[in-house]
């Protein structure tokens, strides 16, 4: 799905120390500049990025190291489709998370990487990421993190071919958005369900999410991606 950019705001406290006043002027003026171009193209924006995400990192701003390093690593995603170079980017945001001693953000960062590693054929070190963020999620007592913890190891062991493992983490993401009636959450994850159980030849479970998604539409946003998969979908298995 389509992620929103945020640039994240550094300030420096006040100082009589020129260097530091100077270093609040090049960050601020850097994520203004980079702010712009970024509205322009995204892919122009990044050498700003990068050397914004230095200085916060510089300056020990962890925090905001981490989200411009996120940022950069979604743009190399789903602007660029090149998952190495997002890996890359979205590790250096896990290592500044950690660094700040955000776990929320060390969590969300594990799963991320984690599904952009199965994505490139390393699922093995993939699940293990997604895995340390479902513990992370758990300690924190976020399930919904764990929910999209779960769906995305579900998508890697679809990747590898260990399909009943994947029905086993998405009916467990599955049944924490049922409990809570999240409808968005549980008609996305229904897109990837109607793939996984027509590999499976498994027909009754398959319909059953259609049917599901069906039902959804009136509550749900029903544009973008949601509608133009959703109608792919049913013209592939004449609906």
């Amino acid at each position: 799905m389509y992620k929103y950019f945020v640039f994240i705001i550094f300030v420096l406290g006040c100082s009589s120390d020129s260097t530091n006043s100077n270093n609040s002027n090049t960050i601020e003026e850097l994520q203004k500049a980079a702010m712009k171009q970024y509205m322009d193209s995204p892919v122009l924006a990044l050498p700003m990025m990068e050397k914004l995400a230095n200085l916060y990192a510089e300056n020990k701003d962890f925090i905001g190291a981490s989200g411009t390093y996120y940022n950069m690593a979604t743009i190399y995603e789903t602007t660029l489709d090149e998952k190495n170079k997002a890996i890359l980017y979205g590790n250096k945001s896990l290592e500044t998370a950690k660094l700040a001693k955000d776990d929320a953000q060390q969590a969300k960062l594990l799963q991320y990487v984690g599904y952009l590693k199965g994505q490139t054929g390393n699922s093995k070190d993939g699940k293990k990421d997604i895995v340390d963020a479902v513990m992370k999620y758990k300690s924190l007592n976020d399930e919904n993190g764990v929910a999209t913890s779960q769906f995305n190891l579900a998508r890697v062991f679809y990747i590898e071919g260990a399909l009943d493992e994947s029905a086993h983490f998405l009916n467990k993401a599955l049944s924490h958005y049922r409990n809570i009636k999240d409808d968005e959450n549980i008609f996305y994850n229904n897109l990837f369900a109607i793939s996984l159980y027509s590999k499976m030849q498994q027909t009754e479970k398959l319909q059953a999410a259609i049917n599901e998604n069906k039902s959804l539409i009136p509550s749900i946003k029903y544009e973008g991606y949601h509608k133009l998969e959703f109608e792919r979908l049913l013209k592939e298995y004449d609906q």
